[in-house]
């Protein structure tokens, strides 16, 4: 969806191993820093719309690429390819390519778990970092099991049982035909409906089943809702699921040796920035992984916000996101 930020300055780039990436990109103004900005699931580039257009108009760069499986990127079925290391080495070639040394790393949802390891495998390349709706963290294997018991110990309810629905071969051709009903439950503002409908186990299924079509929220407007349906519908969620399938195999974890103990502490700035009325991201793991990370001593320079909303903050609070990312590159030297 890069496409539809900015026909202009729209990018393609053929990374290793032959992969092409679609993005965005405009130069900073002067000496300002450059913005890379990482979407999540079930996103594109067009998902950082407000803030291309807010960064760019305060003299800030912003390379906004679509990531690996999604709209004008190419979307490999392999679920190695996924991998946070390989991930890691096509962003690297991108910002070679565009002649970047160094970017504030923003990600959202699945795009801050790719910054968090693309921060450990290339330190080098980031003068500070935004983590939306999923905060940094150390390496730890997932364990959907334990992470689900954990949930339900905390919040009465597993907030991740949505993805064992995800991980099914059945998935994608599912979300597919139900496209509007899917849409209407995870670009939601009733948290309520996502705790019941989404969250736990078998109830995302029951729900596209269903067919149910709830409004949309009031910071998405129908010509947006339109345009992303669009092009997920077209590149359709084989790819894109991949990320959840290479997350749950931990095809990253044998990956790790290659990072060396002084990569892992995070010496750059660092910011969270977490909705209070989030269901499946809750607010609450940002504080305890901020709190940890200045314990355990690889969080050198963190800050916490919360925002009054839910899991989509680039849509639901553009204006704000947008001033703490610029608060955050005024935070660094010239």
């Amino acid at each position: 969806m890069a496409q539809y930020i900015s026909k202009s300055h729209l990018k393609t780039a053929t990374v290793a191993p032959g992969l092409r990436y679609s993005y965005v990109f405009r130069p900073a103004q002067g000496t300002n820093a450059t913005f890379l900005l990482l979407h999540g699931f079930p996103s594109s580039a067009y998902d950082w719309r407000h803030q291309f257009d807010h960064l760019t108009a305060a003299g800030y760069g912003v390379l906004i690429p679509d990531l690996l499986g999604y709209s004008g990127t190419d979307k490999p079925l392999s679920v190695e390819q996924y991998a946070y290391a390989n991930q890691s080495e096509h962003l690297v070639d991108i910002l070679k390519e565009e002649g970047l040394d160094t970017v504030i790393g923003v990600g959202h949802d699945w795009g801050a778990s790719l910054l968090a390891r693309f921060l450990n495998y290339h330190p080098d390349r980031f003068s500070a970092a935004a983590f939306l709706s999923s905060p940094y963290r150390g390496l730890e294997p997932i364990d959907l099991d334990f992470l689900d018991q954990l949930m339900v110990q905390f919040f009465g309810y597993p907030t991740f049982g949505y993805w064992r629905f995800f991980k099914t071969d059945e998935a994608a051709a599912i979300i597919k035909s139900k496209h509007d009903s899917f849409i209407s439950i995870v670009y939601s503002s009733d948290a309520e409906l996502q705790k019941e409908h989404f969250c736990p186990p078998g109830k995302l299924e029951e729900w596209l089943h269903g067919g149910e079509i709830r409004p949309r929220p009031v910071w998405l407007s129908e010509e947006e809702q339109a345009i992303h349906s669009k092009v997920m519908i077209e590149g359709g969620y084989e790819a894109p699921l991949n990320w959840y399938k290479s997350a749950i195999a931990n095809t990253d974890v044998p990956n790790w040796s290659r990072i060396p103990p002084e990569s892992l502490i995070v010496r750059q700035p660092v910011v969270f920035i977490n909705g209070q009325l989030d269901p499946i991201t809750r607010p609450e793991a940002a504080g305890v992984a901020a709190e940890e990370g200045q314990k355990q001593g690889f969080l050198l320079d963190v800050e916490v916000k919360y925002l009054d909303a839910g899991h989509w903050l680039q849509l639901e609070k553009k204006q704000q996101v947008s001033d703490i990312l610029v608060e955050l590159a005024q935070r660094l030297p010239h």
